[in-house]
């Protein structure tokens, strides 16, 4: 896949969730049959926030921050029987293994923290002026 098509298709499903969350929220709210405008700035801020920690929990992901966890949870499934036959990775070898893989596949934060943001700041922007 090439890097245009995967950016964007990253921009096109973030987007499209991040709408999707906008029309659940004045949905769920009643906001299409009794518009209020708490309604319309709460469903503008829970997307963006949302958004906005998602692109963080991908981008604290990408730099190795959960290593440890994930090698603990391979370690504890190699010593319990699921690869009895293979001799268990140490946790330099798999640091380095990882980090190798990373070099190459590079998370696309920016859709999180550009349409996240937007629908943030119309909802705070709308707060502001409204409240």
């Amino acid at each position: 896949m090439t890097y245009l098509k995967k950016k964007i298709i990253s921009w096109s499903v973030i987007a499209t969730v991040s709408v999707g969350l906008f029309i659940y929220m004045l949905w769920n709210r009643g906001g299409f049959a009794d518009f209020s405008l708490y309604v319309f700035i709460d469903a503008c801020f829970y997307p963006g926030i949302i958004m906005v920690l998602v692109g963080g929990l991908v981008w604290t992901t990408s730099e190795g921050v959960f290593d440890v966890f994930c090698y603990g949870f391979q370690s504890v499934y190699a010593h319990m029987g699921g690869d009895r036959g293979k001799q268990a990775e140490d946790y330099t070898g798999y640091k380095k293994r990882k980090s190798e893989q990373r070099k190459y596949s590079k998370p696309m934060l920016l859709p999180y923290f550009c349409i996240g943001g937007a629908f943030l700041i119309a909802g705070i922007v709308l707060a502001i002026i409204f409240y």
